[in-house]
């Protein structure tokens, strides 16, 4: 019963995420455009609400120590401490990949909401894009790495119990931020497809995306902070970086993300690198990606790896998907995204911001080139 519940809760919120899309890319063709974007906003609720249901619904099993379900049974044991059987929510694919798609429900929402208060006509496309990414998230969970999916056989009577090095406190505090801080990357670049479809790269795009990308930049940093503090005073790698593949990936969109809060300011004040600043949004979005795809696909070794599973190709097409939309949006709109001004020297101030550009994007590819290079030179 339990196990229907979850599916069937996770397969409404795809539901009522495609009523979202469907509903935004109707508003645009009808003249009753209201109507139709109150649907949306509407859906967007319920989507969360169905994903928010699914994870304390799972969160119940952990508590109660529901083995059937073979997800708590891998994570969870009777006698493991009761904020660990609540971190357990996050301490498997599934469930972590559950957690995603609340954290993406619930920045749709947010999105929504505000927009609705202040009237921004980039909104609705924006949490469309955004809906469409919890789609394919929450897709992944019901039909590849289902957490409510029954154990085989009898059910056990206690469960195997969660890896002891994640039953720490930090397992409850890293995480979760370092989710908000990746899944928030969904945001700007929403909003940067937005922007091209409606050809608005105005103030209001420019304060609105500087602020979500500061936003996800400060908690990508706290995360990062903390996952440095948890090896050092746990782990005992005997340092604060290994250059661990996972842990690379978490500083690859940092590293981007650096870079757009610098460049935008040449946009805001002279109208500068809107290309530019389209496709750092974009990069940043994709490494975030990337990182899920090099943590959950068992391509590279990793102490932050889950098992090996073959859900990375699907990863892999949702980046050559989202690639190809953008880069079609930005060749249809090229003749809007021309510069207002250039560049008069490279000793100018915008010339210094575009070299501090390049050293930063060196570093990325940088770190991006040692982490995978491993893996292709064993190919």
């Amino acid at each position: 019963m339990l196990a229907q519940l979850g599916h069937t809760l996770i397969m409404l919120a795809i539901g009522a995420a495609a009523l979202n899309v469907v509903a935004t890319g109707v508003a645009y063709q009808r003249p009753n455009r209201a109507a139709w974007l109150e649907t949306a906003h509407n859906a967007t609720f319920v989507a969360w609400a169905f994903i928010a249901s699914a994870c304390a619904l799972l969160i119940s099993a952990f508590l109660g120590d529901n083995f059937s379900l073979a997800y708590v049974w891998e994570n969870s044991n009777r006698a493991q401490p009761l904020p660990f059987k609540i971190s357990a929510l996050w301490g498997g694919q599934g469930g972590s990949l559950l957690l995603w798609t609340f954290v993406l429900a619930t920045y749709a929402l947010v999105v929504s909401r505000g927009g609705r208060k202040t009237g921004q006509t980039l909104v609705p496309s924006a949490v469309c894009v955004i809906g469409a990414t919890m789609m394919f998230f929450a897709w992944l969970v019901a039909f590849r790495e289902n957490p409510f999916a029954l154990v085989e056989g009898a059910v056990p009577a206690d469960g195997r119990g969660m890896n002891p090095l994640l039953q720490n406190y930090w397992m409850q505090i890293h995480p979760p931020t370092l989710y908000v801080g990746y899944v928030g990357c969904t945001v700007p670049f929403a909003f940067a497809v937005s922007a091209l479809l409606h050809r608005r790269f105005d103030e209001e795009w420019v304060s609105v995306i500087r602020r979500w990308v500061l936003f996800t930049w400060i908690v990508l940093t706290v995360g990062i902070i903390l996952g440095g503090v948890w090896a050092y005073e746990t782990l005992g790698w005997g340092g604060y970086w290994a250059w661990d593949p996972v842990e690379n990936a978490s500083l690859l969109p940092w590293l981007s993300a650096t870079a757009f809060l610098h460049s935008i300011m040449l946009q805001g004040r002279r109208g500068l690198l809107k290309n530019w600043n389209i496709a750092l949004v974009t990069l940043t979005f994709l490494l975030s990606i990337f990182g899920t795809f090099l943590t959950r696909s068992g391509v590279v070794q990793s102490v932050h790896s889950f098992a090996e599973s073959g859900i990375g190709n699907y990863f892999l097409s949702f980046m050559g998907a989202a690639t190809v939309l953008t880069m079609g949006l930005i060749y249809w709109r090229r003749n809007q995204l021309h510069s207002e001004a250039k560049i008069e020297s490279a000793l100018s101030r915008e010339g210094a911001f575009m070299l501090n550009n390049w050293l930063l994007l060196g570093a990325t590819f940088a770190v991006l080139w040692g982490t995978v290079f491993p893996t292709l030179s064993e190919a």
